[in-house]
Parts: structure tokens; sequence; C-alpha cells
């Protein structure tokens, strides 16, 4: 994914000219070059379905950040929950999953703590206000994406343990304060970790 930002913020600056102030007044100088480019990209059936209107730069812009800022934000959030970082995705030795699937009220699907901690857990204990509140403040990392990311993934990694100690002690079926207080812990750090990787860039 790295890669594919990386490239659309190239052939982005490659046509910085066209996103100057002002640019988006009017149609496209070479609407033929911005179509191609969306094209290469994958993106011009999308741009046609969103924007229903001529090309123009600013837009063609705006739609590839969004979509990559979109991708993005699904690897980081996958990134917070610390049984996407491990082979132990459904417990292991001394840490096999306890519960019984699915839980009282909860869909056939949810077959694993993994399922349910990742969504049923969350929709039902973790609000967006909690997790705006959670948040850690902005912190510049000063560094390629390469290390903050790597230091992002070990945090991740150090929950592991606790959370399945927190399995086994039934603070997830019981829904107790310290099974909440990791579940926001993460979700915080997930939107956190994003943000800081949005304003670095």
């Amino acid at each position: 994914f790295l890669e594919r930002g990386d490239n659309t913020a190239r052939l982005l600056t490659a046509h910085q000219e066209d996103l100057m102030p002002g640019a988006d007044a009017g149609a496209v100088p070479d609407p033929f070059e911005w179509s191609v480019l969306l094209r290469s990209l994958s993106a011009f059936e999308v741009y046609r379905k969103v924007y229903r209107s001529v090309i123009t730069p600013v837009k063609v812009a705006e739609m590839l950040i969004l979509r990559d800022i979109g991708v993005w934000s699904h690897y980081v959030g996958d990134g917070s929950q610390p049984q996407h970082v491990t082979q132990h995705h459904a417990g292991w030795d001394a840490y096999p999953d306890p519960m019984t699937y699915p839980p009282p009220g909860q869909p056939p699907e949810v077959k694993t703590i993994h399922n349910y901690f990742e969504g049923p857990f969350v929709k039902a204990n973790v609000s967006l206000a909690a997790v705006r509140k959670a948040m850690t403040p902005y912190a510049p990392c000063g560094c390629a994406i390469e290390p903050r990311v790597s230091s992002y993934l070990e945090a991740t990694f150090a929950q592991l343990k606790p959370l399945y100690e927190r399995v086994a002690s039934g603070e997830f079926k019981n829904a107790t304060p310290k099974g909440v207080d990791l579940t926001l812990a993460r979700v915080a750090a997930g939107a956190s970790e994003l943000r800081n990787e949005i304003e670095d860039a």
C-alpha cells in the first residue's frame, strides 16, 4: 500500500501546475491527459460515478487522496488489533479461547474471539465520543513512515497477552471495565496513529 500511495503522490506532483489555486475554474487544459491518468490508476469509472461532471485536476486529486486514505485507514485500523499482528489469532497454548460461539444473542458468523472482539464487542461497548476522548494528542514523528509503523505494530503486539488474559478471565464475555478499557485503548490507538500518519504525510 505504501508504494501505491507514493505512486499517487508522484503522479500528482508531476501535474502540480494544474493543481494550483484557480486551476479548477474550468475544464482541464488537456482532459485526455487526466482521463489517461485516471485509467492508469483504475479510477476512471469511479471518478465518473462520484463527480458525474467534466474532469478537473482538483477533483481528480481529491478523489485519489480520499481513495488512498480510505485504504490506508483499513490497514492502520487492522494494525491496532493485537490478533492481526500474530499467527495466534484465536488463542494458543496457555491462552486458549474459552468462550462459546456464538455468544448469546450474537449471529452465527461470530465464531472466534477475533470476530467477537473487533465486531460485536466494539459495536456494543465503544462509542465514537469515547474514542475521540481517548485519542492521544498529535505527536510529529520527524522520521520515515517505516519506523513509525514498526513502533505502532510493536505496541499492538504487546497487548496480545493482556487481551487473551482478559478473555480467559471473562472480561469480554461479561463486558467488564477491564475488557472495555483495553478495547477502547486499541481503537483509540488506531485512530491516533491514522491521524498522525496523515499529518506527517
